[in-house]
């Protein structure tokens, strides 16, 4: 079965046009997607910035309980696929994800498969959120420290053209970490602009 390519933006802070441009590119290349608004203000989601970030291991839980069956492809609101992204249609694992020059987890692309395994990772995913909310980038640092201490977990490391970070502007980590690569899934970072908002 394809994977469901999921993601969650908040509302009134510009993230609507970053999500309908993924929306555009998911569309583009004929990926199944549930993508999602939530509020931000506190009412019927989470209440702060990091609030908003570490809500998405909630998020991909929710999606877990919906389509049990179905392999999940997390992609950040501001992502956008600029080539088919075959290796999820194959890949054998319960999580994958891309680690930057070997050392940090980025959780902007994250492929779970189904199952009891990658159920009880998101479980514990968000109980360490809740835990040690306030860290930067809490929800990829929890995330890292939780895949490095758990024995029976099959992890894949995607290849850079799947979490390719480019941001423009000089922003473009990937290239200067990995030289001329052709992206498959490129991250524009657009928190670094928002954020501010």
């Amino acid at each position: 079965m394809p994977p469901l390519y999921v993601s969650y933006y908040t509302i009134g802070n510009g993230y609507e046009l970053e999500a309908e441009g993924l929306r555009r590119t998911l569309e583009a290349f004929r990926l199944p997607y549930q993508v999602v608004g939530i509020a931000i203000d506190g009412a019927k989601g989470p209440g702060t910035w990091q609030q908003a970030i570490n809500y998405k291991a909630e998020f991909i839980r929710e999606m877990q309980h919906a389509f049990p069956e179905r392999p999940l492809v997390w992609l950040d609101a501001d992502a956008r696929v600029v080539q088919r992204p075959r290796l999820f249609d194959w890949v054998m694992c319960d999580l994958a994800a891309h680690w930057y020059r070997t050392k940090e987890l980025l959780s902007g692309t994250l492929y779970f498969a189904p199952g009891r395994i990658s159920r009880s990772l998101v479980e514990v995913w968000i109980e360490r959120n809740r835990d040690r909310p306030d860290r930067p980038r809490a929800d990829q640092r929890n995330l890292m420290d939780i895949v490095g201490s758990w024995r029976d977990l099959s992890v894949v490391n995607l290849p850079p053209e799947y979490a390719w970070i480019d941001a423009g502007s000089g922003s473009d980590l990937s290239a200067r970490a990995y030289g001329r690569r052709y992206p498959i899934i490129v991250h524009r970072q657009a928190s670094r602009r928002l954020k501010r908002r």
